[in-house]
């Protein structure tokens, strides 16, 4: 009887170290998740004006971009990379006339950038922008 009593507790003591360990692991990659990627939502509503929106935080091997809405002539929205640097480089996203719905993607490295929307000939317009950056193994 007491040698069942020992093998109970042993298998119950394995059990809990298992499940900690696998929490642990659970608790480490959802803090990893958070400080990695960075996700910026705006509108531009004036889109007969130039708008450059600075970025520090934005990290990660790779981007994506989302914008929708409506524009009456071409525009584009560039991503300039590292703005502390002069050979920054420069992620161009060009957007065209009538209805918006563009998805796309591109590697990026840098902490200390710039949003650019330039208005090129739009004069009228509203557009929703997300950007995200993310590490490739993350969901995004």
């Amino acid at each position: 009887m007491i040698m069942q009593t020992q093998k109970l507790k042993n298998n119950l003591n394995k059990r809990i170290n298992v499940i900690i360990f696998l929490f642990s692991i659970l608790l480490l990659s959802l803090s990893g998740c958070n400080k990695k990627n960075t996700h910026i939502n705006f509108e531009i509503n004036n889109c007969e004006k130039d708008t450059t929106i600075k970025v520090k935080i934005l990290r990660g091997n790779k981007i994506s971009l989302k914008v929708n809405g409506i524009i009456d002539d071409s525009a584009s929205i560039f991503i300039r990379e590292d703005v502390s640097k002069p050979n920054g480089g420069i992620i161009i996203f060009p957007l065209t006339k009538g209805v918006i719905n563009l998805k796309d993607s591109s590697d990026f490295y840098n902490e200390n950038n710039e949003i650019i929307f330039l208005h090129n000939k739009a004069r009228k317009g509203k557009l929703k922008v997300e950007l995200r950056s993310y590490y490739p193994l993350d969901q995004h």
